[in-house]
């Protein structure tokens, strides 16, 4: 009598049932992350924030994140560094004036045997 399911059968709807779980909470957290602000301007009155200390588990959140006070209105949160294109670095800020031109390199004297 043959069985109507086959392990590789459950090995296919274990591996399609964690990689949707997988990507649910990924794009939760997407979400979540889009929700914080981005920038250093205040989302109550529009004035620029100052930024705060990270004290005490704040530091968790890393660079991405950071605390904001704005001194108008009194508003404290979380606010996220403005992004930049995903795989791009930002652009480097120009040289103050060219490096200078290198001299030539000389070949090297074979090794006395």
């Amino acid at each position: 009598m043959d069985a109507w399911w086959a392990w590789s059968d459950a090995w296919i709807f274990i591996g399609v049932f964690v990689g949707l779980r997988i990507a649910f909470i990924w794009l939760a957290t997407q979400f979540i992350v889009a929700l914080i602000p981005e920038g250093n301007r205040c989302v109550t009155c529009g004035e620029e924030t100052q930024p705060l200390v990270h004290e005490g588990g704040w530091h968790l959140l890393g660079q991405r994140f950071h605390r904001r006070f704005c001194l108008s209105c009194s508003w404290e949160g979380v606010a996220r560094t403005p992004s930049t294109k995903r795989g791009k670095r930002p652009p480097r800020p120009p040289r103050s004036k060219p490096p200078a031109p290198r001299a030539p390199r000389t070949p090297r004297a074979p090794a006395p045997r």
